[in-house]
């Protein structure tokens, strides 16, 4: 096709869609093993069915720009002069219709994400303080449920603002900009005053101390800050993007280069990498090897029945804790998904984190109750589980 992309970028077009299609495969994955285990509605969930969303729109736009190349090339080069008029299109993708629709699916979920990642550090940080809000305990888990829902609609709203006011500069940024580094910006606090607090606890006597699930400590702020940087990477692009800009205004033609078609193309990688991150995250906990294990062994005996899996416990909830041995008096935060139920009781796996209180009682046995009935949910709700 005369449209399509030069020969010379046609090998790399091709791996990076080889590697959005496995990010995406990872992604999709990550999503079925926590809805088996019953996380329909927790935050990790709903940011892989996000970053799920974002890898498919990535992947029809390099397809689609794979095919209009061309088209794309000239639609850009047009953008870039029409900039000189309207200062925000330089800040945009330079694009119209089909490829421009598809990088606002993807510049969306990336606020979405940012949004639900803040609601759960949030929910963390409250957990491991025991903060006790009396007043808002019975709404808690409909704050949360509404929240999540916020996170969903705020983005695509603020966008289609920002469309209508982009002859307003500041304006526009700011509308575009703000959710995504606001989120971070609070949530890194957050994350911060998280940590320094397990580091305190470390230092304090047994009988006093704070047990914090450190695994799903790590695993989260590994993830929030590999998303910080990915999302302010974006965000640093849409301002470097004003001088290549100005120099394709100033051109007497588009640029058809390979060499930027190849640049082009590579660019791809970061969107759809979400994916794999999330899912050696969150997808490679003890529990979940062991099901990938039974999936492959099924597999390879041609076993038409679908392996049963044990709901009893999830992979998180198999992450170690700061002290695995416990104590006469202790917190632990650690992954249950019904903190009050009796340990005699199976409970229904899922990636939440609950505040126990251990205590003796005169037999000298370990007896488990809420502490102060606060109980966090991190992965699943703003509050106490349901009982």
């Amino acid at each position: 096709m005369e449209s399509a992309i030069p020969p010379g970028a046609v090998a790399a077009s091709v791996l990076v869609l080889i590697w959005s299609v496995g990010c995406l495969a990872s992604s999709i994955l990550l999503v079925y093993m926590l809805y088996s285990n019953g996380e329909r509605a927790s935050y990790i969930t709903l940011i892989s069915i996000v970053v799920s969303v974002s890898s498919v729109a990535s992947i029809i736009q390099q397809i689609y720009y794979a095919c209009a190349w061309r088209t794309i090339k000239e639609t850009a080069w047009e953008q870039a002069k029409a900039s000189a008029d309207l200062p925000s299109i330089a800040f945009g993708p330079l694009s119209t219709g089909l490829n421009l629709a598809l990088f606002e699916i993807q510049y969306i979920c990336y606020s979405i994400n940012a949004l639900l990642v803040l609601g759960w550090a949030v929910v963390l940080a409250k957990g491991v303080y025991n903060l006790r809000l009396q007043r808002f305990t019975r709404w808690e888990e409909a704050i949360s449920t509404t929240y999540k829902v916020v996170a969903f609609v705020l983005p695509p709203v603020l966008i289609g603002i920002s469309f209508a006011v982009k002859r307003d500069l500041d304006a526009n940024l700011a509308l575009n900009m703000v959710p995504i580094m606001g989120s971070f910006a609070v949530g890194g606090i957050l994350i911060i005053a998280t940590s320094i607090h397990y580091i305190r606890t470390r230092r304090q006597p047994r009988s006093a101390k704070i047990q914090i699930n450190k695994v799903l400590l790590l695993r989260f702020s590994i993830a929030f800050f590999v998303l910080a940087a990915f999302e302010v990477t974006v965000v640093g692009f849409a301002f470097t993007r004003t001088r290549s800009t100005s120099y394709l205004a100033s051109q007497a033609q588009p640029d058809y280069s390979t060499s930027t078609a190849t640049t082009d193309t590579a660019l791809f990688i970061l969107g759809v990498t979400q994916s794999l991150v999330a899912f050696l995250l969150f997808g490679t906990t003890a529990h979940f090897l062991k099901r990938y294990k039974d999936l492959f062994k099924s597999a390879t005996y041609f076993r038409r029945r679908r392996p049963s899996f044990s709901r009893t416990a999830s992979g998180m909830d198999a992450w170690e804790t700061l002290d695995p041995s416990g104590s006469t008096s202790t917190y632990e935060c650690t992954a249950a998904s019904v903190a009050l139920s009796p340990p005699s009781k199976s409970v229904k796996a899922n990636t939440s984190v609950s505040v126990l209180h251990e205590d003796r009682d005169r037999g000298g046995n370990n007896t488990t109750r809420p502490g102060d009935g606060e109980v966090a949910q991190p992965w699943r709700v703003l509050g106490l589980p349901d009982r």
